[in-house]
């Protein structure tokens, strides 16, 4: 049985050596770190084949190009189903699966494996600018402080990759989510010090999910303070300024009729996209709306079958002075089609980062199986794209992004004293004073 529910949605070369060396460091990580044996039931090899029963089935129905379904693909989930006949644990089961997927797309289709019995919790970050990584949280007391990790450390590598644009997300993907470990061998470097290799031990935290599988552990963040604030609460003023930073794309009347109130009673606004993903295209729509008098297309959206113009719906009570978005290496999807629609529109000026270049339509792909001694429902999911963000007939910004109007990027001593450059840029050019030090989050 399987569902879809909707969600927000490099050179062919470098990310096919790119998936061969995750695909070595995938099997690597989970054959270094298998469960014992014992714990590795008949249901937990079930569920497996499950999974990649699933996974093929989705793949094959819905990823929105079916050109670039490699023509071996049956060859290799037969491959991937003798591999899960000799694999000991979750981890390793969830690796063969994760290599398939990433034969088909290393940027949009993921395995999102259901919770573990343990989780591990690094007590430390790091964050994607431009090309570099720099670290942006140490938790104090952790092995990551004890062993001197510090803010603004520059993160080289992490195990055998090197940490860039390209590898970023994936790095965590493999690493984080699919075969996670306790300990990290990591490649840091202090400004003005010569690079220096770090063995980070994070905490195992037992949680009290009785799940059906108990082998293996996931990645849990040290900090995600965005996580507990809800998008209605997520914006303040500072001089007349709105700062807006939504948490996700999703907006119901109730909430647009507040917004609109809020932006009228404000001479600019800031809207913070940095980090955010999550929603979609048409709630991207509905927050065009609240900036825009017109109705216009904004871009159409290819899938198999069809092209579907998404379009903006201007209204009279749009608010009509001066906005600046922010973006980051990680403003993607849903967020990313928000802040081209603004500024290709000329409605407003784009500072920080290039954004994601995820110009998908991302949708997730529920893989069920049941619990069969209680017939409990038990959810793994799979992210896959659908359909594709055309925004032009010459300007594919897949792999490519949101170029800024304004290119400010974080240093190390930015992360080293909390400051927010992209920001505090932004308030004085709408003609506001933002204090630059201690602002408590850079992105």
């Amino acid at each position: 049985m399987s569902a879809w529910k909707d969600m927000p949605s490099n050179t062919a070369s470098s990310g096919r050596l790119l998936f061969m060396a995750m695909a070595t460091a995938l099997v690597a990580i989970a054959s270094g770190q298998s469960s014992n044996p014992t714990t590795y039931t008949k249901g937990d090899r079930d569920l497996a084949f499950s999974l990649l029963h699933h996974a093929h089935a989705g793949i094959v129905s819905h990823y929105f190009d079916p050109s670039h379904i490699p023509g071996d693909f049956p060859a290799m989930v037969e491959d991937a189903r003798q591999r899960l006949q000799q694999t000991r644990s979750n981890n390793e089961s969830f690796a063969v699966i994760a290599n398939l997927l990433g034969a088909v797309d290393t940027r949009h289709i993921r395995l999102i494996p259901l919770p573990r019995q343990a989780v591990v919790r690094h007590d430390w970050d790091w964050t994607l600018v431009d090309d570099k990584a720099y670290v942006r949280v140490v938790n104090a007391d952790s092995d990551a402080d004890k062993k001197g990790v510090k803010r603004g450390d520059r993160v080289l590598q992490i195990e055998a990759l090197p940490v860039n644009r390209l590898t970023a997300d994936r790095i965590s993907y493999a690493y984080l989510s699919i075969s996670p470990r306790p300990t990290l061998r990591v490649l840091l470097q202090s400004p003005n010090e010569d690079p220096r290799w770090v063995e980070i031990t994070g905490q195992i935290l037992r949680t009290n999910e009785k799940l059906w599988t108990p082998a293996g552990i996931f990645y849990a963040p040290p900090h995600d303070k965005q996580s507990a604030i809800k998008p209605s609460a997520n914006h303040r003023i500072h001089d007349g300024i709105l700062i807006w930073r939504p948490t996700e794309l999703v907006f119901g009347e109730v909430q647009l009729r507040r917004m609109n109130r809020e932006l009228n009673a404000a001479r600019a606004l800031v809207l913070d996209l940095r980090s955010l993903s999550l929603g979609s295209h048409e709630n991207t729509m509905k927050a065009c709306s609240l900036f825009f008098d017109e109705t216009f297309t904004a871009y159409t959206i290819d899938r198999r079958q069809a092209i579907e113009a998404i379009t903006v719906r201007g209204t009279a009570r749009a608010f009509k002075k001066p906005i600046i978005v922010l973006t980051n290496a990680y403003t993607a999807y849903a967020a990313e089609a928000l802040a081209y629609v603004l500024q290709s529109r000329n409605r407003a000026l784009v500072m920080g980062d290039r954004s994601a270049g995820k110009f998908r339509v991302l949708e997730v792909y529920q893989l069920l199986d049941k619990f069969h001694s209680t017939h409990t429902s038990i959810y793994n999911f799979m992210t896959l794209p659908v359909a594709k963000v055309i925004v032009s007939t010459d300007n594919d910004l897949e792999g490519k992004g949101v170029t800024p109007d304004h290119l400010i990027l974080p240093t190390a001593e930015d992360y080293i004293h909390r400051r927010d450059p992209a920001l505090a840029k932004a308030i004085e050019t709408l003609g506001g004073i933002f204090p630059l030090d201690g602002l408590g989050e850079t992105y």
